[in-house]
């Protein structure tokens, strides 16, 4: 699931669901992941995706997420990300919870209270799995390709699938597991990630010594497979994308930046003079007034 930043709708008309599932279809094949199911809703959006590697689902995500923030500046007239920080995900245990994963998918618009039924919300998979309305971004997954011999016996016996599945004590731990990074599946498969990965696949409690080898041995990042991917739901960056920088050639032009920064208020019309402002480094480096922020260049 990619999420607005601070919960933000950033699918508001079907021309932006349109949108948004043109650039998932671009970005499939251009990473060559398959998707399985989907959901958009108008803050975020939910994906079960099956990626070459994990060096492909980051191409995925990041190609879709930065083609439609192009789309949605340029609509709104506006800058910056809308994206609450980078994609999350969990490696789902196929053989045992990937149709718990379909219905955890699909179940968004009810359990959102935006649709009595499923059928009658258009912007997921559903009506393709369960209804057997042909949708071009949907990979048929070996499971769901194994129900049955054509379209209309699988989409039968996904019906059925789903209407027996609870996925009531999944939920939490579903969302839990992709908000962690961890792998969710049994035991067992817990195990054999393990061993293939060697390191941990759940996360330890919180706390202990982030520098000790146990701590950075801990799952927290997309592994490989099957991935249901999200975005942080938590909290929101209030920052303008990734900070930017430049290399400075100290020895020519040092007191140049220190003055391109410092001169930042008056240029603003916030003040008239920069010793009117006390939030910068212009008192300690002009006015000798002492700041235990700064140390003197070493030139």
């Amino acid at each position: 699931m990619h999420r607005g930043n601070n919960r933000q709708d950033i699918f508001e008309s079907e021309e932006d669901i349109t949108r948004i599932k043109e650039d998932i279809e671009h970005s499939l094949l251009k990473s060559g992941c398959s998707l399985h199911a989907y959901v958009i809703m108008t803050n975020h959006l939910h994906l079960l995706v099956t990626p070459k590697d994990k060096e492909q689902l980051t191409v995925f995500m990041q190609s879709m997420a930065n083609r439609y923030v192009r789309y949605f500046n340029a609509k709104h007239k506006r800058t910056g990300t809308m994206w609450e920080g980078r994609f999350k995900s969990c490696l789902v245990d196929s053989e045992h919870y990937l149709f718990a994963m379909y219905k955890y998918i699909e179940m968004n618009p009810v359990r959102a209270g935006m649709v009595m039924e499923l059928a009658d919300y258009k912007w997921s998979s559903y009506a393709h799995n369960a209804l057997g309305k042909a949708d071009k971004l949907i990979s048929e997954h070996p499971l769901y390709k194994a129900l049955g011999d054509d379209s209309q016996q699988r989409y039968k016996n996904y019906q059925k699938i789903f209407d027996k599945l609870d996925i009531a004590k999944e939920e939490s731990l579903i969302t839990e597991a992709t908000m962690r990074g961890e792998v969710y599946g049994t035991n067992g498969f817990h195990q054999k990630i393990s061993q293939l990965v060697s390191r941990s696949t759940k996360l330890a409690a919180h706390g202990g010594d982030r520098k000790s080898e146990i701590y950075k041995d801990q799952a927290g990042r997309p592994l490989d497979f099957t991935l249901i991917s999200l975005l942080d739901s938590v909290s929101g960056s209030v920052w303008e994308g990734r900070y930017e920088a430049t290399l400075l050639d100290s020895e020519n032009y040092l007191l140049t930046c220190s003055r391109y920064i410092e001169l930042n208020p008056f240029r603003a019309g916030m003040v008239n003079d920069p010793a009117e402002y006390p939030w910068s480094s212009y008192h300690y480096n002009a006015l000798g007034i002492e700041n235990r922020l700064l140390k003197l260049h070493s030139n």
